[in-house]
């Protein structure tokens, strides 16, 4: 049988900060197995696992969201891979969307720097101008 911890060991155990075990919870992510004679939350090793899987897949770039559904395949409901597959081609669909959005503002800034190294002062910077009016710009 697993031991039990207290969600300060947890946090220790896992790596993850106390207040974002407790927000975990809040979520349907994570739930204490119980709580021990003083009413403090116990948890064990299972829940370390838990915690380990949240970490890598949000360092994966997946939303709480999808890792909640990923969980429950995880623990019971064995659902296809193509289930899988889904989330994941839908999460690297959006990431692809971003990088698009962060290469357009990269152009944005990197042509607002090259006006600003070329001109004038302050109150006459064509950057501040532009910015005053975006629609124009």
């Amino acid at each position: 049988m697993n031991a039990s911890i207290t969600i300060g060991e947890l946090s220790r155990q896992s790596g993850v900060p106390t207040s974002t075990i407790r927000y975990y919870e809040r979520e349907g992510l994570l739930r204490a197995e119980g709580r021990n004679a003083s009413n403090y939350r116990v948890y064990t090793s299972t829940s370390v696992d838990r915690l380990h899987f949240i970490k890598a897949g949000q360092q994966s770039g997946l939303s709480l969201s999808d890792l909640r559904i990923l969980l429950d395949f995880r623990e019971g409901d064995r659902s296809s891979c193509e289930q899988v597959s889904e989330i994941l081609e839908r999460r690297l669909e959006q990431i692809e969307a971003k990088l698009e959005q962060l290469a357009t503002m990269r152009g944005t800034l990197q042509g607002l720097l090259e006006t600003c190294h070329r001109t004038n002062p302050a109150d006459e910077c064509p950057v501040l101008r532009d910015l005053d009016a975006p629609e124009e710009a």
